[in-house]
């Protein structure tokens, strides 16, 4: 009995130690899948846990977030921010802005209270959409409603809205900014490029008040502010005011730059004082010599060609090219490069024609697309004008190594049809035809259109 009743003890707590090895097994089973899920829940709620997916899995990954959204509580803030911007920057065909912004509609129905984050993701994306004027509306909106961004961000905003070139829809978001936080100054920066894009309209009125409103803000006008000022009476007319801010600027002690020099030269050349002009560009001569930064000195020399060529002193320009006073202070490919486009952007193909000439006289070649400028140009100046653009065609083919595109081919061809001189127009489309990969059933057809403006036979060529 006693050897029995052991056994069965021994039977009973084996059996015992098995229901707890499993129980305990089973425990842990569970608790392992309940931890995996959860570390699975939080790596796909967490942005920054996982690689970024590409392609279909990006795709699926959006569906996916679109279909937990409820799920995610609005005070995820960094999660919410981060989708919201990289939903702006998404190209517009796929989504891009109008998907972040249906977003933040759902967000605040849940009681999302948006920030300057979102705001500035909002504005950025519109404009690179180039929907820059309801990118103006709804910073309006925004700032009227309560939700004003800082003095930084509304900076970063307003200097964005600049690219689009509104001034007065720009003004008036400043405007509204100022209204809504009254000690809010707009950036220099800011203040220059507004004042520069109402002379370029011209309402020099408004920029004036721009500039007056800098100084009663805190801002010193610097040597941009008056440049930009002055260019602007100047391209109007009103020399008066312009050599008033010039007088100004000096007694402020703000010395001008190179540029704007060339920025009150322009004006003088605009009320006929070509006396004066010429005095002034000697002393534009020596304030080069002292400018540190070359890039205002190229900039004031193509500000100062063509104000020359607008104004019509042509006589001028070829005494730069031929005389080159300005030495050093502006490399010379470049001066040359600017005459040449000053001159074909005021239809005197000619003369940079002959601006061509004297820089090879003197050691220098054109760049071929100013060279193509010319030829292009020549070639719709009628008779006197294809003729000397199929002169300056083989010239070029010889000494430059020039070969016209397409559209430069089909003006020289049809000029020299409409002169009568289909021999030449041939010649030029056999030159065409032999280049490496160019379309020849295209080139031949351009021709036989240009036979017919001379009434020739379109037979008489064949590809």
């Amino acid at each position: 009995m006693d050897v029995a009743g052991g056994r069965r003890g021994r039977l009973r707590s084996w059996h015992a130690l098995t229901f707890i090895g499993s129980a305990a097994s089973s425990i842990l089973h569970h608790h392992y899948h309940h931890r995996r899920r959860h570390i699975v829940t939080l790596c796909r709620s967490c942005p920054s846990t996982a690689p970024p997916p590409s392609g279909r899995a990006a795709a699926a990954d959006d569906d996916d977030d679109d279909g937990s959204e409820e799920n995610i509580p609005v005070t995820n803030r960094s999660f919410w921010t981060k989708k919201i911007h990289l939903l702006c920057s998404r190209p517009e065909p796929s989504g891009g802005v109008d998907e972040a912004l249906r977003l933040l509609d759902r967000l605040r129905l849940r009681g999302y209270r948006p920030d300057s984050l979102n705001l500035s993701s909002v504005v950025h994306g519109l404009c690179a959409a180039g929907r820059s004027l309801e990118a103006h509306r709804r910073l309006l909106l925004s700032v009227a409603s309560g939700w004003v961004p800082d003095d930084r961000t509304s900076n970063v905003l307003v200097a964005r809205l600049l690219d689009a070139r509104s001034p007065d829809a720009t003004r008036r978001v400043v405007d509204c900014l100022v209204a809504a936080k009254p000690g809010f100054v707009l950036s220099s920066a800011s203040c220059n490029r507004l004042i520069d894009q109402f002379c370029s309209q011209p309402r020099l009125a408004d920029a004036r008040g721009i500039f007056l409103d800098m100084k009663t803000r805190g801002h010193r006008p610097d040597v941009v502010s008056y440049t930009a000022l002055i260019g602007g009476f100047g391209r109007a007319g009103q020399l008066d005011s312009a050599q008033q801010l010039f007088d100004e600027m000096t007694m402020a002690g703000v010395p001008p730059n190179s540029l704007t020099y060339s920025a009150l030269i322009r004006g003088v050349l605009r009320a006929r004082r070509i006396e004066c002009a010429r005095e002034m560009v000697g002393e534009l001569w020596t304030r080069m010599e002292r400018e540190e930064d070359p890039r205002i000195n190229n900039a004031a020399f193509a500000n100062l060609v063509d104000a020359f060529s607008r104004e019509g002193y042509f006589r001028e320009v070829f005494w730069l090219a031929e005389e080159m006073p300005q030495g050093k202070c502006v490399d010379e490919d470049f001066a040359y490069g600017q005459m040449i486009d000053s001159l074909c952007r005021v239809g005197r193909h000619h003369g940079a024609s002959r601006v061509v000439y004297i820089m090879r006289k003197r050691g220098f070649t054109p760049s071929l697309v100013s060279y193509n400028c010319i030829v292009h140009g020549l070639s719709k100046e009628g008779e006197g004008g294809c003729m000397r653009a199929y002169q300056l065609f083989k010239e070029g083919v010889d000494q430059l190594k020039y070969s016209p595109p397409e559209s430069t081919y089909k003006s020289l061809v049809e000029g020299l049809c409409r002169a009568r001189d289909v021999p030449k127009a041939q010649d030029v489309t056999e030159f065409v035809l032999r280049k490496e990969g160019v379309d020849r059933t295209r080139i031949y057809n351009m021709f036989l259109n240009a036979l017919r403006l001379a009434g020739g036979d379109p037979g008489s060529m064949r590809p």
